[in-house]
């Protein structure tokens, strides 16, 4: 008996040095929170491929969701109303994004993927 109690507190011990997270804590990386938003820059001389010229528009990515939808154009993220290289973006569909400019809408389709599949 006395071995199984001296195992116990020997257990108990180590226990308690091991540092228990706060259940009131955040994550350090949570894998269920949003990103922040990315603001475009804008910033003339900007090198990053997110501020790449508005010459060629490539869609990368759509999020419809109302009024909060995103579209991925050019590695910028933006926002329905949000403007970036003198574009607006007026409305996010499925896959699709339409920029107004000087009064000119442009809309941008994403690039069907061959997903590998074959329909026979």
């Amino acid at each position: 008996m006395h071995g199984k109690l001296l195992s116990i507190s020997a257990i108990t011990a180590i226990l308690s040095l091991q540092p228990v997270p706060s259940a009131a804590g955040e994550l350090e990386n949570n894998p269920f929170a949003r990103p922040p938003l990315q603001k475009p820059s804008g910033n003339p001389g900007d090198d990053s491929s997110a501020a790449a010229s508005a010459d060629v528009l490539e869609l990368r990515g759509t999020l419809s969701a109302g009024s909060g939808s995103l579209a991925n154009i050019n590695g910028v993220i933006l926002q329905v109303g949000e403007e970036w290289e003198g574009y607006r973006l007026v409305a996010v569909g499925d896959r699709i994004a339409t920029l107004e400019r000087d009064g000119l809408q442009q809309t941008l389709s994403m690039a069907e993927k061959d997903s590998g599949r074959r329909n026979d």
